[in-house]
């Protein structure tokens, strides 16, 4: 079953209350730890903008 933003993946699509319901309601094993993933509570990774992307190595 997926759940994405849009709820238009299928039936069993449930939109932000299935995301949000799934992420209230999950309990992180030793397969998250191994795959690294952090909890839904941990701080987003800040994207990277093309301006950060200089050439590094080219001066």
């Amino acid at each position: 079953m997926t759940h994405t933003i849009a709820g238009d993946s299928g039936v069993g699509d449930h939109g932000h209350a299935g995301i949000d319901a799934f992420i209230n309601q999950h309990i992180c094993t030793s397969l998250c730890r191994q795959m690294q993933l952090r909890g839904p509570k941990a701080p987003a990774a800040q994207p990277v903008s093309d301006d950060d992307q200089s050439d590094a190595g080219e001066e």
